[in-house]
């Protein structure tokens, strides 16, 4: 019976991770399209990007060979000379709408169209019509959007040997290998969140049996202090009714309030920063006995545990690089670092007193996922809450609330990250850290207890997740695309 339970329970946990917030972050997507360049007889060029009106799938069903010429005017914001029929045109963003550049270049004769962004950023061609152009033609041929750096590129090859012979073909995306670190750094914050949340249990439990004493535990000040609050059945029911305002809130009041939620993960980052480097100290055991309970005054601070305040400056600084640096290629590492502390801490300080609180708290969070993903453009004319929070809104700029890893398949040279939301380490991380408490209560060895199943099925769940989203089992409404700096979604370029 307790077999078939904990394999339940497991399943509950498969479950959970389904409506996971991971994405593929590119700052161009869509139909994946790669545009090979013969840049001389045995050197060959691929070049990846998307096709930027999906309704002209069916334009490029097969690969298409031709010429690829740069326009002229560059922009192709007026009318071209009369191109060879298989002309594929380079032009660059700038001066006019994307599909006055496609018009152009189709009056002209020309094939296709490769659009490349005119500065860094993640600004891609939008579907619909520009509401603002003057003509009222159909875009008719295949039309693709691809980065900076490779429109550059492209164009000083184009510069120095003229036109080359180039094929355009749909391709499919390849396994990308940060879904597998990602799933794995998802997988070892979770169970380090319950081995840490179950050690406190067991010190807490030791210290009321011998009057205070940890009874061989060395505990520290700061997890004296600290304490656990424990989740109830009405608590959980509040958490999720709050989490829908929090929600409401950033959807309608992101430019308000972003940077008072950047103060928030700051403050609360510095603080499990401090105390994770605190615990790694005192389990190294590179410290003298005693250093755990040793209490030191500090100005404006005031007393304190002693190993504490000494990674405080650590703590600090990293916070403090991340905050002037989020914008950097290496800021993901940093934020990485900050949420899984963050992470580390929420799931060692609240406590869901019995399964009876999981099975209203979970399925609460599962059917929040879902409304603010799927159903809230039904409610907010279109628009996705949950992706329009996730983007930052106006601001450009995401909230840190993600564990990002840079894409490192083919479409790296697309930019972007694969990401995967706090809450969806955290909500099924207390499920986990309950279970791995009640097998130490029982004395339940990892065969016997819930606790490898439960971890099991958090990571198979979520492998099936990243599976769905790389097959797009549910379209793209679950792919957030990351707003970089000065980009935008108008689809005037």
């Amino acid at each position: 019976m307790q077999f078939a339970l904990a394999w339940s329970l497991a399943f509950f946990c498969f479950l959970f991770p389904l409506c996971a917030r991971g994405a593929r972050d590119q700052c161009l997507f869509g139909t994946l399209v790669m545009l090979d360049i013969a840049s001389s007889h045995k050197v060959h060029e691929e070049v990846y990007g998307t096709l930027a009106y999906p309704a002209l799938d069916s334009a490029l069903e097969k690969e298409y060979r031709g010429t690829i010429v740069k326009a002229d005017p560059p922009e192709a914001c007026s009318p071209l000379h009369e191109l060879p029929a298989d002309s594929i045109v380079l032009a660059a963003r700038g001066t006019c709408s994307f599909k006055e550049k496609a018009l152009a270049i189709q009056e002209a004769k020309g094939a296709a169209m490769v659009l490349y962004d005119n500065r860094p950023g993640c600004v891609s061609m939008g579907a619909e019509d520009d509401k603002n152009t003057t003509h009222n033609k159909n875009v008719m041929i295949p039309c693709m959007s691809i980065s900076h750096a490779d429109g550059l590129s492209l164009k000083a090859s184009l510069k120095a040997k003229g036109a080359l012979p180039a094929a355009l073909a749909p391709t499919q995306p390849s396994f990308d290998p940060s879904c597998l670190l990602i799933l794995s750094l998802a997988v070892a914050t979770l169970v380090l969140g319950a081995l840490w949340s179950g050690h406190d249990h067991c010190v807490e439990k030791a210290s009321k049996r011998n009057g205070g004493e940890g009874a061989g535990h060395e505990t520290s000040a700061s997890q004296q202090t600290t304490g656990t609050m424990e989740i109830t059945a009405h608590s959980a029911v509040l958490f999720v009714c709050v989490a829908c305002a929090m929600m409401l809130c950033l959807f309608f009041f992101m430019d308000e309030t972003f940077y008072i939620l950047l103060v928030l993960f700051c403050l609360a980052s510095v603080n499990a920063l401090a105390l994770s480097l605190e615990a790694l100290l005192l389990h190294s055991h590179l410290l003298p006995k005693g250093a755990a309970s040793h209490v030191t005054h500090m100005p404006l601070l005031g007393p304190g545990p002693t190993v504490y305040m000494a990674c405080l400056p650590a703590a600090a600084t990293m916070t403090l690089v991340w905050v002037f640096h989020r914008d950097s290629e290496y800021a993901w590492v940093l934020q990485d670092v900050q949420g899984v502390a963050l992470m580390l801490l929420i799931l060692r300080t609240l406590k869901l007193g019995s399964i009876k609180v999981a099975c209203i708290l979970l399925p609460l969070c599962f059917l929040y996922d879902i409304f603010w993903v799927f159903l809230s453009p039904y409610f907010f004319g279109g628009e996705s809450v949950m992706v329009e929070v996730a983007h930052g809104g106006s601001m450009n700029e995401a909230p840190p609330m993600l564990l990002l890893i840079p894409a490192l398949g083919k479409e790296r040279q697309l930019g972007g990250y694969t990401m995967l939301g706090y809450g969806d380490i955290v909500l099924p991380g207390l499920l986990v850290a309950f279970l791995y408490r009640l097998d130490l209560d029982k004395h339940a060895n990892l065969v016997q207890g819930y606790f490898l199943p439960s971890c099991f099925g958090y990571a198979g769940g979520l492998a099936l997740c990243y599976a769905a989203l790389f097959n797009s089992w549910f379209g793209d409404q679950v792919r957030h695309r990351k707003r970089c700096d000065d980009s935008s979604l108008e689809y005037r370029s």
